[in-house]
């Protein structure tokens, strides 16, 4: 489980098939700060695989 509820940055490789499996992961785990009430900005690094 992704733990975007605490956390204020993230890395991520994406790619053509990499991004449809971790684009549903990635929007569980934001549903789960907000739902968990972190307001806190959130830096996201995306790598070009």
């Amino acid at each position: 489980m992704i733990q975007l509820k605490t956390t204020d940055i993230i890395t991520t490789a994406i790619g053509p098939k990499i991004l449809a499996i971790i684009a549903p992961l990635i929007a569980e785990g934001l549903t789960a700060r907000l739902v968990a009430g972190n307001e806190q900005p959130l830096d996201v690094m995306p790598v070009k695989i």
